[in-house]
């Protein structure tokens, strides 16, 4: 747990250096993705805030979110 903590603390310098999980002309911040060892962390940047918003952590066997609020 604190391996993940500490990465989330990390995306507060390098928001940008993950991968972008889903991209689309809809979504103004795209939902990107962080592997942490088994799990996924899911995150947006939002750019006008200066702020990263973490949408959930799941361990990485279980299936793939298909809709993000």
């Amino acid at each position: 747990m604190e391996r993940v903590l500490q990465s989330i603390e990390l995306l507060e310098t390098l928001p940008h250096r993950t991968v972008v999980e889903r991209r689309s002309d809809k979504i103004k911040y795209p939902v990107r993705i962080l592997p942490i060892g088994r799990y996924l962390i899911y995150f947006r940047v939002l750019e006008n805030d200066l702020l990263v918003r973490i949408l959930t952590i799941r361990h990485g066997a279980r299936r793939r979110i298909k809709k993000f609020p």
